[in-house]
């Protein structure tokens, strides 16, 4: 911990380092999270205002999936504060130039869906990186009124500050939509809210994305 905190230090970030007590954490963890580095971690995060969590995942690749480790995992379901996951380099090298260049927003027509709207314009703002809204469509339907849609929504947040909106519709299977996007656009980063919509449910299209994308994946409540 030490050499990750100096390291973060050397790039002119504050740091805090701390070991946790398991009983000195006051917080609300669910009951069916076992006392674990999941419990704690979710603890520190909700004891926090306005905590983002941030995990690197050793996830193994598996025949060109992305397999999140355990931890991660179990954090990822059970937390209910904001949490990004970045998928970590099997052989630490030299520190990383990292470069975020857009945002890319799944949306599916809930209200639910569009609950990360205000979360992605504040980035898009902060940043300066554009917001690419992306709707999927069955194979048979056309995708014109979606679009019209889509380009009214991004002119909304542009309006409400974001730095621009690129609304992209596709066919096909929601999750690997997304993660054909983020193919794409390997400097992006996808934000979405984790709970069911009417259309892509948490188990496939909520999912799918943190297992086979290979870009960094923040989810917001």
């Amino acid at each position: 911990m030490d050499s990750a905190a100096e390291t973060l230090k050397a790039a002119g970030i504050s740091v805090s380092t701390n070991f946790l007590d398991p009983h000195s954490v006051p917080g609300r963890v669910p009951h069916d999270v076992p006392e674990s580095p999941v419990h704690h971690i979710i603890e520190v995060a909700q004891a926090q205002a306005n905590t983002l969590v941030m995990m690197g995942t050793h996830g193994r690749s598996d025949m060109g999936r992305w397999v999140i480790g355990s931890v991660t995992d179990k954090v990822l379901h059970a937390i209910d504060t904001p949490l990004l996951i970045v998928r970590c380099k099997e052989e630490p090298s030299a520190p990383v130039d990292a470069k975020l260049e857009s945002i890319i927003v799944p949306l599916d027509g809930s209200e639910i869906a569009e609950r990360i709207l205000p979360h992605a314009v504040s980035i898009s703002k902060a940043l300066a990186i554009p917001i690419r809204l992306i709707s999927v469509i069955p194979s048979d339907q056309s995708h014109a009124h979606e679009e019209d849609h889509l380009r009214q929504q991004g002119e909304r947040l542009v309006a409400q500050g974001a730095h621009s909106a690129i609304p992209r519709v596709a066919h096909g299977e929601a999750a690997h939509a997304i993660v054909e996007l983020t193919n794409e656009f390997p400097n992006a980063f996808v934000a979405m809210t984790p709970h069911a919509g009417p259309v892509w449910d948490a188990g496939s299209w909520a999912a799918l994305p943190t297992g086979w994308c290979a870009t960094p994946l923040a989810r917001f409540w």
